[in-house]
């Protein structure tokens, strides 16, 4: 990640999520944001939101893939990334 724009975009989402997700994952989201680990967030989020199937918006999808493509690939070692648009489909959408 890139500009603070996109850091801005990355915090924005998990707090935008803070009400779906598990109190731990939470609080590691903001962890990796704290210490500025914007693989190990973007990464850690997808895997998250796909995993426990934790619906999402249409603009909070927008954003993930805002953050998400702001990676250049390959990306070793962080395969929700690499694996972006598998994971954007895979994404529970809110009803």
């Amino acid at each position: 990640m890139q500009t603070p724009e996109m850091r801005a975009k990355a915090t924005a989402l998990v707090e935008s999520l803070a009400d779906r997700l598990p109190p731990d994952r939470l609080a590691r989201y903001r962890q990796f944001a704290f210490v500025g680990e914007w693989g190990e967030l973007a990464d850690n989020l997808a895997a998250g939101l796909v995993n426990r199937r934790i619906p999402v918006t249409a603009a909070e999808k927008e954003a993930l893939r805002e953050v998400l493509y702001s990676f250049e690939l390959p990306y070793p070692g962080h395969r929700f990334i690499e694996r972006r648009d598998e994971i954007l489909a895979a994404l529970t959408m809110a009803g």
